[in-house]
């Protein structure tokens, strides 16, 4: 066997042990297996569950849940001022972009897609000559 498929058989097992043994517990009304360190643990679980509750009472459950929301809205906050800075960047582009379309619009000057236009028509076929091609 594998070592991930002997882990999980040992779980298993193990799972089903202490399940029979807590069965079998409830049954008796008392414990059998580990008696005082189980009740150790049982006080320590006890001991941090009134701490938390008392925590709770006098700072109260909802500071948690508005200092989670404290950070979520300024986190938000800020992305929104980056969004808006980054926003207004590209508003600028785009005014530039259309300065220097409408200067060389009003200017005259031909840019290399006039170059392109021109070749076209000087290299195309002629009327005749498209006739000819589709026939073949």
């Amino acid at each position: 066997m594998t070592f991930a498929i002997s882990v999980a058989v040992g779980s298993a097992t193990v799972l089903v042990a202490l399940l029979a043994l807590f069965a079998s517990e409830e049954k008796r009304g008392r414990r059998v297996v580990l008696v005082g360190l189980r009740a150790r643990f049982d006080r320590i679980v006890e001991w941090v569950s009134t701490k938390i509750a008392i925590f709770f009472e006098h700072i109260g459950a909802g500071a948690f849940q508005a200092t989670i929301h404290f950070f979520i809205h300024r986190l938000l906050s800020r992305l929104i001022r980056v969004l808006t800075h980054f926003e207004s960047y590209l508003a600028r582009l785009q005014m530039r972009n259309k300065r220097i379309a409408r200067v060389f619009q009003n200017s005259g000057q031909h840019t290399h897609l006039h170059e392109i236009a021109s070749h076209k028509e000087e290299t195309s076929l002629s009327d005749e000559e498209k006739r000819q091609r589709k026939q073949h």
